[in-house]
């Protein structure tokens, strides 16, 4: 007797990075169990989505999300963040361990985990912290779970120090020993890269010289010490062997530098963000600190640039770096008054599929960057794709339809302070979100349960 089916999403057109084929999705037990092609007998279904049509996309995988819970209540929560994610098409989120306490140690990861569980509307996984402060550490984080860990290359903001501890390597030394030691481990490392030395350097001369208007916060992160750092990384990478993440790539230079070395044969992985990718360093002039991130925007040739190696293959991943700051810590007398970061998981996914809807990319492309290759990088399981024996993470998407981002329709609790994309039209609507065979969200709301499980990756 046929098995009948919880879910079946019938008629659409199935997005994988090989190819886009017309074929119905049969879902049981929170797996996809079968795909029909046209002509095939399909079980009876308890639920049956009709997506006659509409792409059927993985669902989104984002690598690089700051929800600080349950540090910051008031700017996110596990709850709210996840919130955020389903509405929008983000199925699996891999939170970062900035925190506070920061997630660096053994004790810490597993008080983040166990203030998740029951919180999640979709799937989440953990960083852990690579900073070199402490050997043991880095070694026994690997050992809860986490799916990579996170260091920057220079120091935490003033104040700000509590919330970094483990987190960062500033010297040359201190990175060779963190990398060293996270390669043991066989997890990625994903490594904010600005030399911290010319940093100062760079944001000391312009301080000096300037009176703190909203370009000056690109002319003290000029793109020239993202490339530098990342030179350097490049060769301390090759020689512990450490698996290389760059994330939050903005410029060319740095794209470039990067594809250099990949196309030599160094292992490195690229991530860029869907702010780098939807704006440039004029909107600063504009949204003053709200359009205030770290690396900051570049130029439109920067834009176009990675676009073109998204589609190439130069940048493996698109993730949001979520960053949830209230509207008040995003303003200032000056620009240096004003907190970086911005919240982005509500607009992520849709940045990627309006660009393939408008001929930027391509919809293989948008299914790899969004979902197959940080389920590859970070070694998720059963993740990233639409097949048989996957989670049954889908996204029902009608790409006829336009839209209009408004920021009091967002779940996060930094919802105010999404200024960047106020008003920003896109083409392509998400109309159900499947989590795990669960739907968690239709036509930009969330309907389904906290029923988020903790991934940790495939041994």
């Amino acid at each position: 007797m046929t098995r009948e089916l919880e879910l079946l999403i019938r008629g659409g057109s199935v997005v994988t990075p090989e190819g886009i084929m017309r074929q119905d999705v049969g879902i049981a037990g929170g797996t996809i169990v079968a795909l029909y092609n046209d002509g095939e007998d399909v079980p009876p279904a308890a639920k049956v989505i009709d997506a006659t049509g509409k792409h059927v996309l993985p669902g989104g995988v984002d690598a690089h999300v700051h929800t600080r819970a349950p540090a910051r209540p008031d700017r996110e929560t596990w709850q709210s963040g996840t919130a955020a994610a389903a509405r929008s098409g983000v199925t699996t989120i891999i939170e970062m361990p900035m925190s506070n306490p920061p997630g660096s140690t053994a004790s810490v990861i597993r008080d983040r985990i166990a203030s998740a569980q029951g919180e999640c509307y979709v799937d989440f996984a953990i960083y852990g912290g690579g900073g070199w402060q402490d050997e043991r550490a880095i070694r026994e984080q690997a050992d809860e779970g986490i799916v990579g860990y996170k260091v920057l290359s220079h120091g935490p903001p003033p104040g700000r120090e509590h919330e970094f501890v483990g987190l960062f390597a500033e010297t040359n030394a201190e990175l060779f020993g963190s990398l060293r030691e996270i390669a043991k481990t066989g997890l990625p490392v994903s490594v904010h890269a600005e030399d911290a030395s010319l940093l100062h350097l760079v944001e000391s001369e312009v301080r000096a010289a300037h009176a703190g208007d909203p370009r000056d916060h690109v002319r003290s992160r000029p793109a020239w010490v993202e490339e530098v750092s990342i030179a350097t990384l490049l060769v301390l990478a090759r020689e512990t062997g450490a698996k290389l993440h760059l994330p939050h790539i903005g410029s060319a230079a740095a794209m470039n530098t990067a594809a250099r070395a990949r196309h030599a044969g160094h292992p490195v992985t690229v991530e860029t963000s869907p702010h780098y990718l939807s704006f440039d360093q004029d909107l600063m002039l504009e949204k003053h600190g709200f359009a205030k991130m770290n690396p900051p925007l570049r130029t439109v040739a920067d834009q176009e640039a990675l676009w073109a190696g998204l589609t190439a293959g130069d940048i493996d991943i698109v993730a949001s770096d979520h960053g949830p700051n209230l509207p008040e810590e995003k303003q200032g007398e000056t620009i240096w008054d004003a907190n970086a970061g911005n919240p982005g998981l509500e607009a992520i996914y849709s940045v990627v599929v309006d660009g393939a809807i408008r001929g930027r990319t391509s919809f293989e492309t948008v299914a790899s960057a969004m979902a197959a290759a940080p389920v590859r990088i970070f070694g998720l399981p059963c993740k990233g794709k639409i097949d048989v024996g996957y989670d049954a993470d889908v996204v029902v998407c009608n790409t006829e339809a336009t839209w209009t981002f408004r920021k009091e329709e967002c779940s996060s609790n930094s919802r105010e302070s999404y200024e960047m994309y106020e008003g920003k039209e896109f083409r392509g609507a998400f109309e159900t979100v499947v989590s795990r065979g669960r739907i968690v969200a239709e036509h930009g709301n969330v309907v389904g349960s906290r029923s988020g499980s903790h991934i940790t990756p495939a041994s």
